[in-house]
């Protein structure tokens, strides 16, 4: 049996279809028996975040172009070379699907990295979008409660402006 697979966690022969389970952020090929060990992943369909999750680095081709990460990286006062170090070298701590069921969002991934020393917020979050031939960094977003409430205050903001401006088509 020149294909055999064997289960990551116990070394078992795997028969039939490995199945792919989350333990602690990494994915493994498993067993059934092990399958309850962690969490049985349906949320990364992608296999260049398959790449980054197993720290493969060396798999991946970043593109770091997109104009709005660019923007916030700046606007954010993080220096876009340690940002692409951090990401490269998979320096993450956990990460989501971006929009869960939606299908418009099904390639993008949002991954939390520690913030560097002297920040006034503790994480960031870096959203990538995986298409066949690379990995795109989407934006940057620092996680602060302070981030938060200056947002819903521009957001009332925002509102209320929309609320006295009236459409007429």
């Amino acid at each position: 049996m020149k294909n055999q697979r064997f289960c990551e966690v116990c070394g078992k022969p795997i028969r039939g279809k490995p199945l792919k389970t989350r333990i602690d952020s990494f994915i493994f090929e498993v067993c059934d028996e092990c399958a309850n060990i962690g969490d049985i992943d349906k949320n990364v369909r992608h296999p260049m975040f398959r790449h980054f999750l197993n720290k493969e680095a060396e798999k991946i081709v970043w593109d770091f172009r997109p104009a709005h990460f660019s923007f916030r990286s700046v606007q954010n006062r993080l220096s876009k070379e340690e940002l692409e170090t951090k990401v490269k070298n998979c320096e993450y701590t956990h990460w989501d699907n971006s929009e869960g069921d939606n299908p418009k969002y099904k390639d993008r991934y949002v991954v939390y990295f520690k913030a560097p020393e002297g920040k006034d917020y503790e994480e960031f979050k870096v959203i990538f979008h995986c298409n066949p031939r690379n990995i795109a960094v989407i934006t940057v977003i620092p996680e602060t409660d302070k981030y938060y409430i200056e947002k819903k205050k521009r957001d009332k903001l925002i509102q209320r402006a929309f609320r006295r401006v009236k459409v007429t088509a």
